[in-house]
């Protein structure tokens, strides 16, 4: 008879500190409550980097969820398989 592995659920932690942010991960037992605005993002080098990916996001029929066009933010936001938010974004250093 094989025994069955308990279902284990991995919460994250994130917060943001000078010039960066952190994440940490974890198994917990509880149920795990999404906060409503839950998504991942990433820093992009240039406007035109932003640009480059909601063209190409519009070119393989992905969904954009979200643009910013700003003079000091620049961003795209779609969703990713599981239905998270992923968002690139650029703004002046």
């Amino acid at each position: 008879m094989q025994r069955r592995r308990a279902a284990t659920r991995t919460a994250c932690s994130c917060s943001t500190i000078e010039k960066g942010s952190h994440s940490a991960l974890g198994e917990v037992e509880e149920e795990i409550q999404l906060p409503s605005l839950l998504h991942f993002g990433k820093d992009a080098a240039t406007p035109d980097d932003v640009h480059a990916l909601g063209e190409r996001l519009n070119r393989d029929r992905v969904p954009i969820v979200g643009r910013r066009e700003e003079p000091d933010y620049v961003s795209v936001e779609f969703r990713d398989p599981d239905g998270y938010c992923v968002e690139l974004a650029w703004e002046p250093t």
